[in-house]
């Protein structure tokens, strides 16, 4: 579904599911509202929206958003099918609304480090250890049944992109403040925890 707009005299529009139409609008009020302070529509712009970012193409007052293509590479490919990354954004305003907790700024350029069996594993926690520094998310994931391990070859660095092809309910929660606790068990989330043990999720 093709979803246009106009603010400040510029035409706007992109792609996405029908089902996703609430998401939408509010994404619509985003852009108009942004546009409106800082002119935000113009070719090549990237924004961030949340975890999300977006790419604007256009020239003479028309323009089309498009999604960074987290299946492929987001640093080269785009979609114009917004629905995957609106998906991201309710789930995640969903989550942050239901836990009653403050969103912490997270984009899926973040890094965090991982054991490296989470790759592989079944049983996988997330702790966000410290605030975010520069490109550090603050997360730390590991599989259930690891052993505590100081060789550095046990552990990688990823993107928090690169959580889909192996924990995608781990997006969901990827804005959840220093000290939560989170638990996933085949992507899926099992239970959420803050610093005090108090149920999140």
């Amino acid at each position: 579904m093709r979803y246009q707009e106009q603010v400040n005299g510029k035409e706007f529009f992109f792609e996405a599911d029908q089902r996703l139409a609430q998401v939408s609008q509010f994404f619509v009020g985003i852009i108009r509202q942004q546009e409106e302070r800082h002119a935000i529509l113009q070719e090549g712009k990237l924004l961030q929206i949340g975890w999300n970012f977006f790419k604007v193409l256009g020239e003479n007052g028309r323009y089309q958003i498009l999604a960074l293509d987290y299946g492929k590479d987001p640093f080269a490919d785009m979609s114009a099918d917004l629905s995957p990354a609106l998906t991201f954004f309710q789930r995640q305003l969903d989550t942050v609304a239901t836990a009653g907790v403050k969103a912490v700024d997270t984009t899926f350029q973040h890094t965090l480090l991982a054991r490296k069996s989470v790759l592989e594993g079944k049983n996988i926690y997330f702790v966000r250890e410290y605030a975010p520094k520069d490109s550090d998310s603050g997360w730390f994931c590991a599989s259930i049944e690891d052993e505590k391990s100081d060789d550095p070859k046990d552990y990688t660095k990823l993107m928090t992109y690169q959580l889909l092809s192996f924990c995608p309910g781990a997006i969901d929660i990827i804005q959840f403040p220093v000290g939560t606790i989170a638990v996933f068990e085949d992507g899926q989330l099992v239970e959420a925890v803050d610093g005090n043990n108090r149920k999140l999720l």
